[in-house]
């Protein structure tokens, strides 16, 4: 560690500076004590932070990314391994080179159970966001089994990071029989449970980990944190609550159950001081203290909620694996509905919702800001989010540049919100989507909804009532959406040689206005522009 070398280096300086001056007495004790503090505050920091000796045996762990929110509005994403116990390690090293071969692996990982879903149900690859609700439940029924895994050896590791060095040797792979022994282990009827997106509900346990250590404990108590995600004791907007609303009942967080587990929440006790120690530190001594206790502690639910105590080093929020179980929330950030509902998020594959260079600022929905508030906002997410859960997709409609090129002229229609999907009418859509590969559900794409301000949405904090136009350069995929257009009554966007063949496509607001039924709606017209004059004038005609 650079802390302690630092410090020793100053003291030195410090006292070659005085015994030149020929200091007294006095001075000499005060240096001495200095010099003993900065010793045991260096050894202090070392029995927490400082990495062991070189690790020569081989290691294997399982890669998550690790996203992560900062109370300066900044974001990071990095690279976690995962050993057996459950412990976590942030990767520290040549981490561009992993990430390339993780995202490499991850690839496969996603056509492995893309081929398992189309074989074991009726979903076909035409059926984007059916097919990505399937593929992301059979993955995390799969859990650690469905990731890439990293394999090390001449390494150091801390309390919570792996140190990579040049010297070290490591490898990513995934590790293709062990999913195929995965799947074999788990019967039909589990598989057609775990994939089945198309109707019914999916229900998933949480487990809310109270921290008690020598310095501080979580400030909320035990029955409080059961309240604020489940609502156990009347709490009315929550983690359970919300996911429930917006899916329509399609997604519930069930409180976990089990010996030394009271309303989805386990007290566990961690022999450490928290002040100024990284949350990774206290994460993992948590992970240890409750496998002790419970033996097990990721088998006892489908996601482990940790709230971490105060006082922790660094301005962080919140964080938590993506497409994993694990979030990790700074003292009171565990008990708001906004930060609960983003890194659970990214547990089911969600990646920011932005705008420019800003991963957050896209505030429609709760992929972007988190905000310190209990009961609110509400929101729920936007429309390349709510096309990957798949829970409004039968009020989808996908759209490519053949649509158009075969003829027909542009295509009109109502789109309502989805805090009116109950109220949906034959002739109305939700969800639109305008893929940029003639066929390929796969390739980006722009994502359009209807942003009503109402109901279970009614706490959305941009482009309220008004169209709103998301790009994504993955929609089964994570990343982070953009907000490209926010249109009202009368105005339109146009993304010019959207498909790079000389066409324009034109997304024009016609009117907002109520249906019969009292239910607001955008009436919208998609278009295209051959730009045929232009063509005939490049080609020397006027």
């Amino acid at each position: 560690m650079t802390t302690p070398i630092m410090l020793t280096h100053i003291v030195t300086i410090t006292t070659n500076s005085f015994s030149q001056q020929r200091l007294n007495t006095r001075s000499h004790q005060l240096i001495a004590v200095l010099i003993l503090l900065f010793s045991t505050l260096n050894h202090v920091s070392a029995q927490v932070d400082a990495p062991t000796s070189t690790i020569d045996e081989p290691f294997t762990c399982t890669l998550f990314e690790v996203a992560t929110q900062h109370k300066d509005s900044q974001h990071t994403v990095s690279l976690h391994c995962v050993d057996e116990q459950g412990l976590s390690f942030e990767v520290q090293g040549p981490t561009a080179d992993i990430r390339q071969q993780y995202l490499q692996a991850n690839k496969a990982i996603s056509s492995k159970l893309i081929d398992a879903v189309t074989s074991l149900s009726s979903i076909t690859t035409s059926q984007a966001a059916a097919l990505n609700a399937a593929k992301a439940k059979l993955q995390q029924r799969l859990k650690n089994s469905a990731h890439p895994k990293l394999r090390l050896q001449h390494f150091q590791r801390s309390s919570d990071k792996l140190f990579i060095a040049n010297q070290s040797n490591w490898s990513v792979f995934w590790d293709e029989v062990g999913i195929e022994d995965a799947l074999d282990a788990i019967s039909d009827a589990e598989i057609s449970s775990s994939i089945e997106a198309l109707n019914g509900s999916n229900d998933r346990t949480a487990l809310v980990v109270h921290i008690t250590a020598n310095d501080y404990n979580t400030s909320a108590s035990p029955s409080d944190l059961s309240d604020a995600v489940f609502g156990t004791t009347g709490d009315a907007v929550n983690l359970a609550s919300q996911y429930t609303a917006c899916s329509y009942g399609q997604l519930n967080f069930m409180p976990a159950t089990g010996n030394n587990i009271t309303d989805g929440v386990v007290q566990v006790n961690i022999d450490l001081d928290v002040a100024g120690v990284t949350s990774g530190t206290v994460r993992n001594a948590a992970i240890e203290a409750g496998n002790a206790l419970l033996g097990n502690l990721f088998s006892q639910a489908d996601h482990i909620m940790f709230a971490i105590p105060p006082n922790t080093e660094g301005g962080w929020i919140a964080y938590a694996s993506v497409n994993g179980s694990s979030s990790v929330y700074n003292d009171n950030w565990t008990t708001y509905v906004s930060a609960q509902m983003h890194e659970l998020g990214h547990n089911l594959g969600m990646g920011h919702s932005g705008i420019g260079g800003n991963e957050y600022a896209d505030t429609s929905g709760m992929m972007g800001f988190s905000y310190s508030s209990d009961d609110g906002p509400l929101m729920c997410f936007n429309s390349a989010k709510s096309s990957k859960f798949g829970w409004y997709n039968d009020k989808e409609l996908s759209f490519f540049e053949s649509d158009w090129s075969n003829g027909q002229g542009a295509w009109t229609g109502k789109v309502i919100g989805l805090a009116n999907y109950d109220e949906v009418a034959t002739d109305q859509q939700l969800l639109l989507k305008i893929h940029s590969e003639n066929g390929n559900v796969n390739s980006s794409s722009l994502n359009i909804n209807f942003n009503r301000d109402a109901g279970i949405n009614s706490g959305t904090r941009i482009g309220k009532d008004r169209l709103m136009v998301v790009s994504t350069n993955s929609p089964t995929g994570y990343n982070t959406t953009l907000l490209e257009a926010d249109l009202g009554s009368g105005e339109s966007q146009t993304f010019e040689n959207y498909w790079l063949t000389g066409v324009d496509l034109i997304i024009t607001v016609n009117n907002i206005a109520n249906d019969n039924n009292g239910v607001l709606f955008a009436d919208i017209e998609i278009s295209v522009d051959n730009n045929i004059e232009d063509n005939i004038f490049n080609d020397g005609f006027d």
